[in-house]
């Protein structure tokens, strides 16, 4: 099969309103392709966490999100993932309680012994503490070599996703566009409330693009090489 090569023309579809590029895997060697999705408003705001566009292995959250309101994409039986800077976890939130697929759990050992014996007690939960707590980028390569997880999909909200596209560690960013306008001091952009601009820009490849009623699913990989 002779594959195309990046700089050619994106191609129409079957339809109109469709257009898509060859869909090749993301370069990161070491660690899982980390994906995010999210339906976006026409202001920019986020309005709601969806399923990655392809299946992946394990669903990444951040402990105070999970916290708040926990809704897997599917049950497809994966494994998630939470990340706790903290050590200050709800054992008895829903996340814990879901039992359908083994959860990892990576903190600090400054966590309470109270959460860490409730823990030991899930049969379908496991615990990794370190005294200084995980870095994102060490987790993910934790999960590569250890469980060989290859795709990640970011289930945490856009501040999990501020801190992987600022540590460059964002493959792939599906957005599902919705014809409203949210307005809103505190209505999320993409990367969390007003923070500042990330330490630098992240240039996009546009990989497929869809009309849906009225409004259009967008998919794209980051781009190898960024400024």
């Amino acid at each position: 099969m002779t594959m195309k090569r990046r700089d050619e023309p994106v191609q129409a579809g079957a339809r109109e309103g469709r257009v898509t590029r060859p869909i090749r895997g993301a370069k990161a060697p070491g660690r899982p392709v980390v994906t995010a999705a999210f339906a976006m408003s026409w202001d920019g705001r986020v309005m709601e966490q969806l399923a990655p566009a392809e299946p992946v292995d394990a669903e990444l959250h951040e402990a105070e999100a999970a916290h708040k309101s926990y809704r897997p994409y599917k049950s497809y039986g994966g494994m998630r993932v939470l990340l706790s800077t903290t050590g200050r976890i709800r054992t008895g939130a829903g996340f814990f309680l879901e039992k359908a697929s083994q959860v990892m759990v990576y903190s600090t050992d400054r966590m309470p012994g109270t959460t860490q014996r409730a823990l030991a007690g899930m049969q379908h939960v496991r615990v990794h503490l370190r005294a200084e707590g995980w870095p994102i980028r060490e987790v993910l390569e934790h999960l590569r070599a250890t469980h060989g997880v290859r795709r990640v999909g970011i289930a945490g909200g856009p501040k999990l996703l501020r801190e992987l596209a600022a540590g460059g560690l964002l493959d792939e960013l599906c957005l599902a566009w919705r014809p409203m306008i949210l307005g809103g001091k505190f209505a999320p952009a993409i990367t969390g409330l007003e923070e500042g601009f990330l330490p630098r820009g992240i240039v996009l490849d546009l990989l497929k693009l869809e009309r849906k009623d009225d409004g259009c699913r967008v998919r794209y990989r980051v781009h190898a090489a960024q400024p």
